[in-house]
């Protein structure tokens, strides 16, 4: 999140009438990235309200919500609700050193689903859940065999961004995305830290 502190304010309240225990957050400012603000209400409804002014423009906010199964219900909430109607996503950190393609989308399918395409992670070049991360950060994607997403706001060496490209595009399929350990080739002794972010996809679709 990153807002203007005077002027710009996200607030979240707990609107359910069937609900007695009310509630309301606000917030403003500045949120690192990888350090999002959770909480938990009960009741199926709340709002989320943002008001700004007309003057300096910042990044602004991401919010996303899970709907969290109710075991004195007879019928269970989906596992996970998203704000659109693109397949719901979880983020997972692995190992550097044992991820590969092949590990990753197995990874996914244990957990009931698949590995994301392109178009489920990056909206408007900004990966969802964690957002633009620091450094050279690769995630697999399911666009094609050892196909990655960068992640992270490192630069081409031409100086050019490629957050939210696809290593297929720009390079080549990468030789450390089926291999585990070193990255060859630039660095064949040094543990391959630049692919520990994992997205899986439910309700995927085919294209």
């Amino acid at each position: 999140m990153g807002t203007e502190t005077c002027c710009d304010f996200l607030t979240i309240t707990n609107n359910d009438p069937k609900v007695t225990e009310k509630f309301s957050r606000r917030y403003s400012g500045f949120i690192l990235v990888g350090l999002p603000q959770v909480f938990t209400t009960p009741g199926r409804s709340i709002s989320v309200r943002f008001t700004s002014d007309d003057g300096i423009e910042y990044r602004g906010f991401r919010f996303s919500y899970r709907a969290i199964p109710d075991p004195q219900l007879e019928t269970t909430l989906a596992p996970t609700t998203t704000v659109s109607d693109s397949p719901a996503i979880q983020h997972y950190l692995l190992d550097d050193a044992t991820l590969t393609y092949d590990t990753a989308r197995q990874h996914c399918i244990d957990n009931g689903a698949d590995l994301c395409l392109k178009s489920d992670i990056c909206i408007n070049y900004v990966p969802a859940i964690i957002g633009i991360q620091d450094g050279d950060h690769w995630t697999p994607v399911r666009n094609g065999y050892n196909d990655w997403v960068e992640v992270g706001n490192d630069n081409d060496p031409d100086g050019k961004g490629r957050v939210c490209f696809r290593h297929n595009e720009l390079y080549s399929a990468p030789r450390w995305g089926t291999t585990p350990g070193p990255c060859p080739p630039w660095n064949p002794r040094k543990i391959c830290d630049i692919k520990s972010h994992v997205f899986c996809c439910r309700n995927i679709s085919s294209n």
